[in-house]
């Protein structure tokens, strides 16, 4: 319902309220003043719903027209152009060559043997992005896995 109408139908609910306690005098007898009060009550009950109801669209429209002001004052955005493909992510230098298999023996989880490749680091079937990730899945815990590879990556002569 518009503000507008709820409106209308809040001067006429007071209208009616006012008529019924208006029609209430001296010369009433007890059982008409209890009717037209508890009449009149309702119509306040009424009223008083109403008003809710009429402020809550106040409220509304009054953030419509604010968010209709913001979005009038901003500036007009043409279309994204398209973002340029992200560059490949650099070899990481401490890495032996392609190809290179390294070993690590351990108590708590046995021989951990990964494979470098050009695209990571192969493990268990699965490719990782990094040895660490890799040295992490086979201990269950976050590892540096170039300090987890030290000995294997020594033995090859790759940078530690």
């Amino acid at each position: 319902m518009s503000l507008t109408a709820l409106q209308e139908q809040r001067g006429r609910l007071y209208t009616q309220a006012r008529e019924a306690t208006d029609e209430i005098n001296a010369n009433t007898d007890e059982s008409r003043a209890a009717e037209l009060t508890e009449r009149a009550d309702k119509f306040f009950a009424d009223l008083d719903a109403l008003d809710a109801k009429i402020a809550r669209e106040e409220r509304l429209d009054k953030i419509n027209r604010e968010n209709e002001e913001r979005a009038a004052a901003k500036p007009a955005r043409g279309p994204k152009a398209p973002k340029a493909p992200a560059a490949p992510k650099a070899r990481d230098q401490r890495l032996p060559p392609v190809g290179t298999v390294l070993t690590r023996e351990t108590r708590e989880k046995g021989p951990c043997t990964v494979v470098v490749e050009a695209e990571g680091i192969r493990y268990a079937g699965e490719l990782y992005g990094s040895l660490s990730k890799a040295a992490s899945v086979h201990m269950g815990v976050n590892q540096n896995g170039y300090a987890f590879f030290a000995a294997a990556l020594a033995a090859v002569g790759a940078a530690a």
